[in-house]
């Protein structure tokens, strides 16, 4: 069974069993290299099938062996092997990596898919639209009512104000009839 294109270089990069590599490598990558068959090779230690397959307790020496190996391979193998990668800029490396590195992914964006998203936007500002109507709906009447109250105090100052000077008008009057009763009187 092979696995999609796309999932052909990841593999090889991740690890996954020896012989589903050598199967998507040999269907989708063409002729194997001696890099991608030794890329393989340490890949495989990381099966994690790898005790089943050979039937390898945890008591055995070979189960140390292989934990051992796997220590060695991944703290000074793989780092040095793609640190000759960069020096070389990548002649070195395993073409699973570079496939891993360097090669496209598709990302397939269907009209499906670019419809569901067109139509949850449009959702969403509908949603929106809603929504701001109802606050500008909420402003205008808290700005109608905050304008009524104004009215309101204006017309209230405003009565203040005008028996205010209906009180002056009335003082006045009645020390305008005092000074001229006085000015009556004195003559």
């Amino acid at each position: 069974h092979a696995p999609p294109d796309g999932m052909a270089a990841r593999e090889g990069w991740r690890g996954g069993s020896h012989d589903d590599q050598t199967t998507a490598t040999d269907k989708t990558k063409g002729p194997s290299s001696p890099f991608r068959s030794g890329w393989d090779a340490l890949m495989s230690l990381f099966d994690p099938n790898l005790f089943k397959e050979n039937d390898v307790s945890s008591l055995s020496i070979d189960f140390w062996c292989y934990i051992a190996l796997r220590i060695f391979v991944a703290l000074f193998v793989i780092p040095l092997w793609i640190l000759a990668g960069f020096i070389t800029a990548g002649w070195l490396w395993p073409p699973q990596v570079r496939e891993f590195l360097f090669a496209q992914r598709r990302a397939a964006v269907s009209r499906a898919d670019i419809a569901e998203e067109v139509k949850n936007e449009v959702t969403k500002l509908k949603t929106e639209l809603t929504d701001l109507r109802v606050e500008l709906k909420h402003e205008m009447k808290k700005d109608k009512n905050g304008l009524s109250d104004m009215k309101s105090d204006l017309d209230s100052v405003q009565d203040d104000v005008l028996a205010d000077v209906k009180q002056v008008k009335d003082i006045l009057t009645t020390l305008f009839e005092l000074n001229r009763e006085r000015v009556r009187g004195g003559r």
